[in-house]
């Protein structure tokens, strides 16, 4: 189907089956239809179309999605899970959401890590599993805040050093989402501070 309608647009459906084929060359998708290729639940895409999200029409009866409104909804998508279109993936904005950097950084994160993509209308969408891989390496570099656990894993100490720093009030805390989580700028502070008085981590 010849879904060209801009320039350096990547049609999705053309790695479909023959099966699919047929059904995307109608110009038009059911409800079910989309709901499969897109991995949500038909509820779920009957909510976006009241909310004005998906572009839907009627056609004898029945409410119908044309093929260049799904690309254009799915492609935006934060986050995807395994479709018949692709694997689970993230947008760019997805990205963003979930590393919290700019735009710019994103892209050459990516091409550090060798982030396998696929395009989808005209946006690219990554791979969720080897981005949050790649991330996971990362994060820790730029934290502001993070849990005891990270703490105490990442800076290899001991709880009861943890803990005793805190108690001595030489790391900030903060509590967000029902999560307590500590000063990362803090602790870097005090532990150096420690090893230059020669006092022991344990």
């Amino acid at each position: 189907m010849n879904l060209n309608y801009t320039k350096h647009y990547y049609d999705p459906f053309e790695k479909l089956d023959h099966k699919w084929q047929q059904a995307i060359a109608t110009g038009n998708l059911t409800i079910s239809q989309v709901a499969k290729l897109s991995g949500f639940s038909r509820q779920h895409i009957y909510n976006l179309i009241s909310k004005g999200k998906i572009t839907a029409k009627m056609l004898d009866g029945k409410s119908i999605i044309p093929c260049k409104a799904f690309v254009r909804w799915f492609s935006s998508q934060p986050v995807t899970t395994d479709t018949p279109l692709g694997y689970a993936s993230y947008s760019l904005e997805g990205m963003m959401n979930l590393t919290g950097m700019t735009r710019s950084w994103i892209l050459i994160f990516v091409e550090r890590y060798s982030i396998s993509s696929y395009y989808c209308g005209v946006y690219r969408r990554f791979n969720k599993q080897e981005a949050e891989k790649a991330w996971n390496q990362e994060w820790f570099k730029y934290a502001k805040w993070i849990s005891a656990e990270d703490a105490i894993d990442r800076f290899n100490i001991t709880l009861t050093l943890f803990y005793t720093m805190v108690a001595q009030h030489s790391v900030s805390i903060k509590h967000s989402d029902g999560k307590t989580l500590y000063s990362k700028k803090d602790i870097e502070k005090e532990l150096k501070w420690r090893m230059n008085h020669e006092q022991s981590f344990y």
